[in-house]
């Protein structure tokens, strides 16, 4: 995950005061809000304003310099206008900080084949899990685990001809943190995690993740970008044409965008029953990664999808709105953007109402209007940004 660099300017109202400077005496001032001298006393008319006869009062009348509420400074009249109150300029004052780009919550769902030949692959899910979501969560994404497999207290025995399938299922248990229980079953769910009890058999993963969705479907996020991860051996006796249609028909919050990862047998395996040709299409049609099941390494397999998790939350040219710090509070009708090209070339990127207004415009506009969180870019405009993009906060919106 790549940082970007911004330029953050908060807009900071700076009054520069133009006024009278303090007089020898007191100063009072007139109805029409400038300083009347009575800091002396003339041995004849009092000074208010009157024609002074030279720069210095002798007591008379004055009849020289035009007294305009300056500074008097013990007689003499420096001829200085008074503005009666101060210009206000607005300025921004610009601060540079390092921000990185806006991420999605991933929900990542663990389908596990724990038929007879996966015993040692549902161990190494077992074993490598934890370390699997501590990079999630070290990227800074929002995740939750769901993991479709048997419990370790299912009460089938191997072979049982009154279980399904005869019984043939191997237990998964994951350890904490992850899981909320010191031992197995793993059955104390926290928020990160859920493990209902729905057992996995050889062919039937699709159909287990499609058919039983009520039970694991609180452990989803609306908006959250899916992932799906099936571990087996064999083919798939679902298709992948009928495995999406199901994923479609889901009520909320449901999959919507989901990446397929497979790992599975593949050409070359030196294990398993039936290369996955199903999951590869999956994988090919979403992006996932698939992986050799009979591999004596998964480090690798596990780097590749933990990539791809992380890449899949990134929001293509989406900033996250920065944290305000105390006193200081985010007005969304206050925000502008701007552009700085390679050739130091600033340019105004106005803001449109939703990515439905972008069509060619090279704008930005809000996830959300009405409780915003991210600043977006339109795509037009995405693919040309190569410097620097400077978000100010305090100005005026621009709007096309």
């Amino acid at each position: 995950m790549t940082a970007r660099t911004l330029r953050i300017a908060f807009c900071a109202a700076i009054v520069a005061t133009f006024g009278a400077c303090a007089s020898s005496g007191d100063e009072s001032t007139d109805t029409g809000g400038r300083p009347v001298d009575t800091g002396r006393q003339d041995t004849g008319n009092n000074d208010t304003g009157g024609t002074d006869t030279g720069n210095t009062d002798t007591g008379g009348n004055d009849t020289g310099n035009t007294d305009t509420g300056g500074n008097d400074t013990g007689g003499n009249d420096t001829g200085n206008t008074d503005t009666g109150g101060g210009d206000t300029t607005e300025v921004c004052e610009e601060i540079a900080v390092t921000a990185d780009g806006a991420l999605r919550p991933a929900d990542i769902i663990w389908a596990i084949d724990t038929s007879g030949s996966m015993t040692d692959e549902a161990a190494i899910v077992e074993d490598s899990i934890n370390d699997f979501a501590n990079f999630i969560g070290s990227s800074g994404i929002d995740y939750a685990v769901v993991m479709i497999a048997s419990h370790h207290d299912f009460s089938c025995g191997i072979f049982d001809p009154d279980c399904p399938n005869g019984g043939d299922y191997f237990p998964v248990c994951v350890p904490p943190p992850l899981s909320g229980s010191p031992g197995c079953p793993d059955t104390a769910n926290n928020p990160t995690f859920l493990h209902p009890h729905l057992p996995v058999y050889s062919t039937d993963a699709l159909q287990v993740l499609s058919e039983n969705y009520i039970f694991y479907s609180q452990a989803l996020r609306d908006g959250a970008k899916k992932h799906i991860i099936v571990v087996t051996d064999d083919q798939s006796s679902m298709s992948a044409s009928a495995f999406n249609n199901a994923m479609a028909a889901l009520p909320a919050p449901g999959f919507g965008d989901y990446t397929v990862h497979g790992i599975i047998q593949v050409n070359g395996s030196t294990c398993g029953v039936e290369v996955g040709t199903v999951y590869q299409t999956l994988a090919n049609q979403t992006g996932g990664v698939i992986a050799d099941v009979c591999s004596s390494n998964w480090g690798p397999i596990f780097q590749a999808i933990q990539d791809s998790v992380v890449d899949g939350a990134i929001i293509p040219c989406g900033y996250a709105i920065p944290t305000f710090g105390e006193g200081q509070e985010f007005n969304p009708e206050l925000v502008n953007v701007y552009y700085t090209d390679t050739f130091s070339n600033r340019t105004l990127l106005p803001a449109v109402d939703g990515v439905e207004f972008c069509s060619g415009q090279q704008a930005w506009y809000y996830d959300n209007p009405a409780a915003p969180t991210t600043i977006n870019i339109c795509s037009s405009a995405c693919g040309d940004i190569e410097g620097e993009l400077e978000i100010a906060f305090g100005c005026n919106t621009v709007k096309i």
